[in-house]
């Protein structure tokens, strides 16, 4: 990597999930291959998952290196105590800024268990986006927020999960399907199955389970108070009926091996050679010193980049437009807001401080709420929005909109006001703009949902699509489509927001 242009001022570690001898023995072979200096500028460094805590690298290696003392399946590696294991793989699986190298030495669908943690990581970085499109496919079908809480969790551990299933005059919640047997899944307590329907839920029950159905329960309140430990009990089932997760490969893009094998081709040059300095050319390369990000590498959804190294299984390529056709899009600079700091809400009176929102919003709006009051919050020296603080931005803002100063939309399922869009009065409620400083978060769904139309249209992109969401994240000046924004971009698709279509036609007129 230090020799490939593509890698030209990254920095490297190397994360040993056997244990500390492994670690040590890597850093001893980079300290006698690698110079000292270049070890030093690249900060490249082997160690265990708690000595890069609080730390990052621009490229990381996990090495789960282990075989079996006789055929069969490794011992499996599960959460460990207080969970710690699961939570040195979170911190493992956290560290890469651009990229990270899975590097291991078995088949994990011959040798690993499938509630093996490795076995879950390897199975989440060779289709990072495998579950996101498992869960937007079913979704809609869900009838209360409890169920899509359940479905978020089992897609997202992998499980090929079908929502609203239909059995003749009954429907299930949830139906797992997987090694050829199916699991129904029935979320009770909420609106859709109160108490009082209890007795005909147990009675449409034992009729499917003589159709030779197998069932497992959640109740809402003892979900709401502990999901981990009410999910254990699907969990336990699914396993016990043998149904495992089950990567969906459905819309998966074509694998781009081209920098794995330039890697491999200059790794096998290396020893081949007995020049160690030996100069390697490479076709189509980034050129030295080029800190564009790296090329050919699928982001994970944990808001990082991925390859695997297991034979020629890597993750797929991004399938981000060109940063010039973004730069052709007709992006407004989102103006942000340099007046005048805002009154100490705890001093003044709400009038006051409704006063210093509508100057915020005239500059930023449409603007969300919370943006709002962040802003107005730093202006005073004040770093944390407690509840009594966001109750009297919550006033400042209704005097404002009592006053017809202000308008405040609510445009995706929260209620409280801080999560609204607030705008002045005769102005647009949405506008095509750059990112500025915000986050994707900060971005109204409105907005979102206008880039999104735009490139549709524009590039001729499919709704919805990997390509469709790279291409938004893009001209927002954003590198990573993790789950989060996945998410977000979906949610913003599927909102009608009727004045969009108005905005869009004086963009293209």
């Amino acid at each position: 990597m230090i020799r490939h242009p593509a890698y030209a001022e990254k920095t490297i570690g190397v994360i040993s999930m056997i244990g500390e001898s492994q670690a040590v023995l890597i850093q001893s072979l980079l300290h006698k291959e690698i110079d000292g200096i270049e070890l030093e500028k690249r900060r490249i460094q082997a160690g265990i998952s708690g000595e890069f805590q609080g730390d990052e690298r621009d490229v990381m290696f996990l090495t789960m290196v282990d075989s079996a003392a006789e055929e069969g399946t490794l011992r499996a590696i599960g959460d460990g105590a207080f969970e710690q294991t699961k939570k040195r793989y979170n911190v493992a699986a956290s560290r890469a800024r651009d990229q990270m190298w899975v590097v291991h030495s078995f088949d994990p669908d011959l040798h690993l268990k499938s509630s093996d943690l490795r076995f879950r990581l390897l199975q989440h970085v060779k289709d990072p986006l495998a579950a996101l499109r498992a869960f937007n496919r079913e979704v809609t079908k869900t009838e209360s927020p409890f169920e899509r809480e359940v479905l978020k969790r089992l897609t997202a551990a992998g499980f090929r999960v079908k929502a609203q299933w239909q059995v003749g005059y009954f429907r299930i919640d949830m139906v797992v399907e997987g090694n050829g047997k199916r699991l129904a899944v029935e979320c009770d307590g909420d609106r859709y199955h109160p108490l009082e329907k209890l007795a005909d839920d147990m009675s449409r029950q034992a009729i499917l389970e003589r159709l030779g159905w197998k069932f497992v329960r959640i109740r809402g309140s003892a979900f709401y108070r502990g999901p981990e430990l009410a999910m254990r009990a699907v969990f336990a089932s699914l396993e016990e009926q043998e149904i495992f997760p089950s990567a969906d490969r459905e819309d998966r893009a074509e694998t781009d091996l081209t920098l794995v094998r330039e890697l491999d081709n200059l790794v096998r040059q290396e020893f081949d050679s007995a020049e160690n300095d030996k100069v390697v050319s490479f076709e189509n390369a980034t050129p030295a010193g080029n800190q564009a990000s790296l090329p050919k590498v699928h982001p994970l959804s944990a808001d990082r980049r991925v390859l695997v190294l297991d034979g020629e299984e890597v993750a797929p390529p991004t399938a981000t437009p060109p940063v010039s056709q973004a730069a052709k899009v007709p992006f407004n600079h989102y103006v942000e807001y340099a007046g005048p700091r805002g009154d100490d809400p705890r001093d003044c009176s709400l009038q006051q401080v409704s006063e210093g929102i509508i100057r915020i919003v005239d500059a930023e709006g449409p603007v969300i709420a919370k943006r709002v009051y962040d802003i107005y919050l730093r202006s005073c020296g004040i770093k944390r929005m407690g509840h009594e603080l966001r109750t009297s931005l919550n006033g400042a803002l209704a005097i404002a909109i009592q006053q017809k100063h202000l308008i405040a939309v609510q445009e995706g399922q929260e209620t409280d006001p801080v999560f609204s869009v607030v705008r002045a009065m005769e102005t647009p409620p949405v506008r095509l703009r750059t990112r500025g400083s915000r986050s994707l978060e900060e971005i109204p769904l409105s907005e979102l949902q206008l880039v999104s139309r735009y490139l549709q249209q524009r590039r001729d992109l499919k709704s919805g699509s990997e390509e469709h969401l790279r291409a938004i994240l893009e001209c927002l000046e954003l590198k990573r489509l993790t789950t989060q924004a996945g998410t977000i971009l979906q949610e913003a698709m599927g909102i009608s927001f009727p004045f969009v279509d108005d905005s869009l036609s004086r963009i293209q007129d």
